[in-house]
């Protein structure tokens, strides 16, 4: 029987993604993609009750759930696992299953023979930047805004305009040695071809590095593709030399270009991360590149120079665009003016890119405005104060003008 194409998703059948772990590296629940958790209450979207974390990610993937789930999705039945791309297809906003659609032939072939092909899980927040729209626990220096914000009294701030995002534990720092199924990763780098990672920031991570290394000594670094979610800013001939022998497939997060970048990704020089994309594109000669780009407020009149820089780039670039999340974060798109919102699309229609769910993601945000002047600059201020920076030296001044009336 053919799959039912409007249901049809192809990360059930082929991977498992082992990424709600707690402070002591514990995994609670899992999911087969890294995007059923967005937007729930509760990130136990497969509703299991039961003890996971000694479950191998072979275990994951035969657990009668899954079974449960494929079968719905084949056979048309709208799990409710899924509903962060339901959500998604009812705004009329191309979701995360569309995305990942596949030939009618291949389709088929997995929805009645699947297996583990693709594991995607996270390293622990070790990283080196300081991204605004990031949270404690997947960057280790965010720390500092932290530590500013208890000194300073602000955050029940930071709180509400982050939608109660921004962790004050220790849930993203981790141990990866007390972790069961990234040791059994470690061990067992011939049951899967494909391992996607995120972060923090996978190459600041020495565990990583190790995983790498022991791959490229037991020879099956070559049967490996990494894709992993990068920031792309440690590319140097050392860590390329590592890197080329495996095939790669990486996710660069880039979200603006020049001082627009400096300002969202921090402490970063737009000169260092250009540099970085450069050598891997010079030494692993892609045949395309992934960049995931998120529209908020700070960047959102930035787009016309970040996508001139992908078009100059020496290889063909394919721009991922995706919501900020939390979707009601101060710097969301929906608390921007209806008037900048609408001078925006016209800008980017105008643009010589893949816009579509860019243009899907700006209209939504005029459909569901929710224009808050006050909360978005609430945001912007408090990482200008943490860091010791002005909004007036960085954002374009449609956006300026906007803040200040």
């Amino acid at each position: 029987m053919a799959v039912n194409k409007k249901t049809f998703c192809p990360y059930p059948f082929t991977s498992i993604a082992p990424k709600t772990i707690d402070k002591d590296g514990n995994l609670t629940t899992f999911w087969p993609c890294c995007m059923m958790g967005n937007n729930r209450v509760d990130a136990n979207a497969l509703e299991l009750d039961e003890d996971v974390s000694k479950l191998t990610p072979l275990e994951m993937f035969n657990h009668p759930r899954m079974v449960e789930l494929r079968n719905n999705l084949k056979n048309g039945v709208r799990d409710t696992a899924c509903e962060t791309c339901w959500n998604m297809e009812d705004k009329g906003i191309q979701s995360f299953r569309q995305d990942s659609q596949l030939s009618d032939e291949y389709s088929e072939h997995i929805a009645d023979n699947p297996k583990l092909e693709i594991i995607d899980t996270h390293v622990n927040n070790a990283c080196n930047l300081q991204c605004r729209m990031c949270d404690p626990s997947a960057s280790s220096q965010l720390k500092k805004d932290t530590n500013y914000f208890k000194q300073h009294d602000l955050i029940n701030t930071v709180f509400y305009v982050s939608e109660n995002r921004w962790s004050t534990s220790n849930r993203g720092s981790w141990k990866m040695e007390d972790n069961e199924q990234w040791q059994w990763i470690k061990n067992n780098t011939e049951k899967f071809n494909v391992l996607k990672l995120s972060g923090g920031e996978p190459f600041y991570n020495r565990h990583v590095i190790d995983f790498l290394q022991l791959a490229v000594q037991n020879g099956t670094s070559n049967d490996i593709t990494l894709e992993f979610h990068t920031n792309a800013t440690l590319f140097d001939d050392e860590m390329l030399d590592l890197v080329k022998k495996f095939k790669t497939n990486f996710n660069f997060s880039i979200d603006g270009h020049g001082k627009i970048y400096e300002y969202v990704r921090h402490p970063m020089t737009w000169e260092q991360l250009d540099t970085s994309v450069s050598n891997y594109i010079k030494q692993c000669q892609p045949e395309f590149l992934h960049i995931s780009f998120i529209p908020m407020i700070y960047n959102i009149f930035n787009i016309e120079d970040f996508s001139n820089w992908c078009y100059n780039l020496d290889t063909e670039v394919i721009i991922h665009w995706a919501e900020v999340y939390p979707f009601n974060r101060g710097v969301a798109l929906k608390h921007l003016s209806v008037d900048l919102l609408q001078e925006t699309k016209k800008r980017v229609l105008n643009i010589n890119i893949e816009n579509e769910k860019l243009i899907n993601i700006i209209d939504d945000a005029i459909v569901n405005n929710q224009e808050n002047r006050t909360k978005a600059l609430t945001e912007i201020t408090l990482f200008d104060l943490s860091r010791n920076q002005n909004f007036n030296n960085y954002l374009d001044k449609e956006l300026i003008e906007w803040l200040t009336v």
